[in-house]
């Protein structure tokens, strides 16, 4: 486990209306504005959040949740990329952290804390992972249906929903015959995330770590769920990637 990193302080809540900032920055996104008060969204804002992500972690370690940020990146970025989009604004208007797997991004669960002016939410599971952990997600739902069946069940005892976002409108190919099964609505997903909203008064309280890792203890079922999967081994191309050759 990934201790806290020693350069940020502790977390003690962010100042009240401090999210205010990105109402503000809605209203004059351009670089002389946020220039102008950029040394307040660091003190007020960015620091804070570094500093909760490393203390969510080390909270979710003592409830045997291993997740942690990226130590190069616990934090979203303020600057948007706008190589390809016709939005040319170039600041987001929110900040966000991500916990992962041994702080690992490309390993699939995640808890994720969004907050803004307008909406604040914590989130847990597992966003779009790719097509062969989806398949194996799928496959154990059919051959196991019991063993999902109760992970949603503990997840509507918290209040928890299966987000149905992007969600598809047909079977995917392979499972026809789940057709009018307990399963159908659930392997129509694409990503089986649960979310939580939270009112200004969590966000600004000094409480806020406690009152997400509450969040996160009650998703753990989706998350084990996710994490117990047997996934194919992939075969040795005889013409490896570039990118393949790196993880040898």
């Amino acid at each position: 486990m990934q201790q806290t990193n020693p350069k940020f302080e502790n977390f003690a809540g962010f100042q009240s209306g401090a999210f205010d900032f990105f109402r503000k920055l809605h209203r004059n996104n351009n670089r002389p504005w946020f220039l102008k008060h950029k040394d307040s969204f660091q003190e007020t804002l960015l620091k804070p959040m570094r500093a909760l992500a490393f203390e969510w972690a080390e909270a979710l370690h003592d409830k045997g949740i291993p997740l942690e940020p990226s130590a190069k990146s616990p934090v979203s970025r303020i600057y948007r990329d706008l190589r390809f989009s016709p939005d040319k604004r170039p600041y987001n208007t929110f900040l966000s952290t991500a916990l992962y797997r041994k702080g690992n991004k490309s390993l699939p669960g995640v808890l994720y804390l969004h907050l803004a002016a307008s909406e604040a939410f914590v989130a847990s599971g597992f966003w779009q992972p790719e097509p062969a952990f989806l398949l194996a997600w799928r496959s154990t739902m059919t051959s196991r249906p019991a063993a999902f069946s109760k992970v949603v069940a503990e997840l509507k005892r918290q209040r928890l929903q299966l987000s149905t976002e992007s969600a598809m409108k047909r079977l995917p190919r392979g499972f026809d015959v789940q057709v009018g099964s307990p399963m159908e609505s659930f392997l129509k997903l694409k990503s089986f995330i649960v979310t939580r909203k939270l009112s200004q008064k969590e966000v600004y309280s000094p409480r806020l770590v406690e009152t997400i890792t509450k969040f996160a203890v009650e998703s753990k079922p989706l998350l084990e769920f996710g994490w117990a999967l047997r996934l194919p081994r992939k075969t040795p191309s005889a013409h490896p990637t570039f990118e393949e050759t790196l993880l040898e």
